[in-house]
């Protein structure tokens, strides 16, 4: 793993290169520190390093150290236009070294694009990954719309993780190619287990209440409804983790288990979390995105999922493998949490299937990402990439 090479020659070796560029307070070396002290479920952001595993050269983005001033003026420049172009600025050498440039989120392509109609040296193809913009696209100033429709043009691959943006990107970023990538989740974090609801097995009328495991902390989860649902009712015990929960609201229902939510960021005891379940719930407002990760790791760990019919885990599963209720609907989701022991290990099963035939995994998502890089490298490197693809079937 590099986190920075100087120069701008190209590395010795003759594998194919992908630079990873991430937003600022993700560089790699204090991100493996972190993972070492078990506050990260990687080695390195996004599990990028497995790409080193499928024969690729993998180049990580630098936080460079910056006093108070350069550090305001990176920071305003990035609420003004929308992205780091300074951080990418940074990076410059090790972008000259790539073929290609990776991303996860959509500020780090925009970064690259922008930069690139300036200094020509630097315009490569990306795997540009989009998150959350266009959740807000509607709301951006029209000039700034304008502008990244400008930088969404060029060689390379924009990609979602969801297929319920796919109609809108296409529409409004005709010049663009726009792709589904699956995402992946680390099966060394969280190894696949056989499906189970902890220790209540799979006969009806356990004794002890049902322990539902409730975590995420972007906006869009609705906790609400399912405290609406369940909240109160002495038949289920809810572990709710999220940061953005205060305490008053957790003291209002008796179902909820008083913890600290900070003891459950490291990830031996998250792991613990999902152990001690039998079902995992992502309620949801209406979005277009959430939820897949936390689907995906319960799906690894063999716990049956109830989420709301929205956002992004759709993407991921069929109605066989998860349950899903409408959103903002309290009684809808109480009947699901009482779905008999049987249907929910049923579907955990199915979901698990799902998991291996799509290869939800990091190397998934890794392989997926190599795919993609060979339909855009072009010239004498193309054939380094060619060559890893027939290193792969072989």
């Amino acid at each position: 793993m590099n986190a920075d090479i100087p120069g701008d020659a190209r590395p010795a070796d003759a594998r194919p290169v992908a630079f990873v560029h991430l937003g600022y307070g993700l560089d790699a070396v204090q991100y493996r520190a972190r993972f070492l002290a078990g506050d990260e479920p990687d080695a390195t952001p996004y599990g990028f390093h497995v790409a080193e595993q499928l024969g690729v050269r993998v180049l990580f983005s630098h936080d460079h150290q910056e006093n108070a001033a350069t550090r305001f003026l990176r920071r305003a420049a990035k609420r003004v236009l929308g992205f780091d172009a300074l951080h990418l600025w940074r990076n410059r050498a090790n972008v000259q070294c790539a073929d290609v440039v990776w991303t996860m989120q959509e500020s780090e392509w925009l970064a690259l694009r922008f930069v690139g109609l300036f200094a020509p040296r630097l315009r490569r193809p990306v795997v540009g990954n989009t998150v959350w913009l266009f959740d807000r696209w509607e709301k951006l100033n029209p000039l700034l719309r304008r502008l990244y429709v400008l930088l969404s043009r060029g060689p390379g691959v924009l990609t979602v993780h969801s297929d319920r943006y796919l109609p809108l990107m296409r529409r409004v970023l005709p010049d663009a190619r726009v792709e589904l990538m699956y995402f992946g989740t680390s099966t060394e974090a969280h190894p696949m287990h056989p499906p189970t609801m902890g220790d209540r097995g799979a006969e009806p009328g356990a004794a002890r209440p049902v322990r539902v495991l409730a975590a995420g902390n972007d906006r869009t989860r609705d906790w609400q409804t399912l405290l609406d649902a369940i909240g109160n009712d002495p038949a289920f015990e809810i572990e709710l983790v999220c940061k953005w929960v205060d305490a008053d609201t957790r003291a209002r229902y008796r179902s909820v288990r008083a913890r600290d939510p900070m003891a459950t960021h490291r990830l031996d005891a998250f792991k613990q979390l999902y152990r001690w379940a039998d079902l995992v719930v992502v309620p949801m407002h209406e979005n277009r995105f959430s939820g897949i990760t936390v689907a995906l790791e319960a799906v690894a760990n063999g716990k049956p999922l109830i989420a709301s019919r929205t956002g992004g885990v759709t993407t991921y599963f069929g109605e066989d493998a998860v349950r899903y209720v409408d959103p903002a609907d309290p009684a809808a989701l109480r009947e699901a949490a009482r779905m008999s022991p049987a249907e929910a290990l049923a579907r955990a099963e199915a979901a698990q299937d799902t998991f291996r035939r799509r290869d939800y995994s990091l190397t998934g998502l890794m392989g997926r990402y190599c795919t993609l890089s060979r339909t855009l490298v072009t010239g004498a490197r193309a054939d380094v990439w060619r060559a890893l693809l027939t290193t792969e079937q072989a």
